[in-house]
């Protein structure tokens, strides 16, 4: 058990300190970050699928979150930054991500997931409340045909499609349980 304790303090240790590192920058500096990897990750997921642009251009609004993330044996915890863009508006709200893990495993993770809103109800809620999935069991997105239409999107609600990918593309599967999404009150002042 004391060793269990130990590497999930470890675990979420190098996560904090890796996540300090990457957004230790001014709220000025941060938003300029969150911009260009917004951009940056919008064209790569256009690179990878095509159709997708017309899909998000399309769209009542999107969302990009940049995570990175480190899991050590038993515990791993992951946080980033985002910023959701409401397309009819052009208004911009800067946001908030974490997301902890128990199970075995080791590793690093930087991976981009972008979701895509199909009706302002979600995109409203999303902006002005966040999302909570801790408290939800295996919340996940599975292929199950729904690809084709949305430019590969995968649909895990009503009325919100999501892309998630890391160096090695996209992903198959989209998990978030224990994760949380909330408005960034430093850089939306």
């Amino acid at each position: 058990m004391r060793m269990r304790t130990m590497a999930a303090m470890m675990g979420l240790l190098a996560c904090a300190v890796a996540t300090m590192a990457f957004w230790d920058k001014s709220p000025a500096e941060q938003r300029t970050a969150i911009q260009s990897i917004t951009e940056e990750a919008l064209n790569e997921l256009y690179a990878m699928k095509p159709e997708a642009k017309e899909y998000v251009h399309r769209s009542v609004g999107y969302a990009v979150f940049a995570s990175k993330g480190m899991k050590v044996l038993v515990a791993g915890g992951t946080s980033g930054k985002g910023m959701l863009v409401e397309r009819k508006t052009g208004r911009t709200t800067y946001m908030e991500m974490a997301q902890a893990n128990v199970g075995l495993g080791f590793g690093v993770q930087d991976a981009r997931l972008i979701f895509v809103f199909e009706n302002q109800e979600a995109i409203n809620q999303f902006g002005k409340q966040g999302w909570d999935f801790s408290g939800q069991a295996g919340v996940s997105a599975a292929q199950k045909g729904q690809g084709a239409n949305k430019a590969g999107a995968l649909s895990f609600m009503p009325g919100v499609k999501v892309y998630q990918f890391t160096k090695n593309g996209l992903t198959a599967e989209i998990t978030l349980q224990g994760t949380k999404f909330w408005p960034d009150k430093k850089l939306n002042e």
